[in-house]
């Protein structure tokens, strides 16, 4: 929540385990803060170092620290996407969902959808394309929900089109997501 240390001796070290011996996430110093870290061994443990000389003092750095369980992640994706209903600016997706509680679906113009959700994270969806949370470069979320459609609106004509779903169970922080998604691409009217 706040990190601003002696760049020249001051460093925080974040390891991915229960002690020093573990991976090494990274070493953060000055005013490059580590930002939210999440552990990825299975017993969830992460290790911080400080190490500080008394030669210069800093406002130093404060953070919060949670634990969280994940839900279990689906082992089926959704499949079988396919396209109705398309017109110049909208369009409806249809889908077989696979074994998650809930899905998501990401789009994106002109090219592939190139982010895949990130477990722990809850993002909003809107199915006018462009207003839902806005993943990379104009990846955005157009749907969240249990169910096996969305329509799509706010499209371009002449368009294509590129959809990924992705399985999920769990709520807030605890959502874990399948990251291989279902994938397909229409172009509109």
């Amino acid at each position: 929540t706040g990190f601003f240390t002696s760049s020249a001796a001051d460093a925080l070290k974040i390891y991915d385990g229960a002690d020093t011996s573990a991976p090494l996430i990274g070493t953060y110093s000055g005013g490059t803060s580590p930002g939210i870290i999440t552990a990825t061994n299975a017993a969830g443990k992460l290790t911080i170092q400080f190490t500080s000389d008394a030669l210069v003092q800093s406002t130093g750095w404060e953070a919060d620290i949670s634990c969280t369980v994940l839900d279990t992640e689906p082992t089926l994706a959704a499949s079988a996407l396919n396209f109705t209903s398309v017109a110049g600016q909208s369009l409806r997706l249809n889908w077989t969902n696979g074994n998650g509680a809930k899905r998501i679906v990401i789009a994106r113009a002109g090219t592939a959808v190139n982010f895949v959700p990130i477990d722990g994270t809850d993002y909003t969806a809107n199915a006018s394309f462009g207003t839902g949370t806005a993943l990379a470069t104009n990846n955005f979320v157009v749907y969240k929900g249990s169910g096996s459609y969305v329509d799509v609106t706010n499209l371009l004509s002449a368009t294509a089109y590129h959809f990924s779903v992705y399985e999920y169970s769990g709520a807030n922080t605890s959502i874990n997501y399948r990251t291989t998604g279902a994938v397909a691409n229409q172009t509109t009217l």
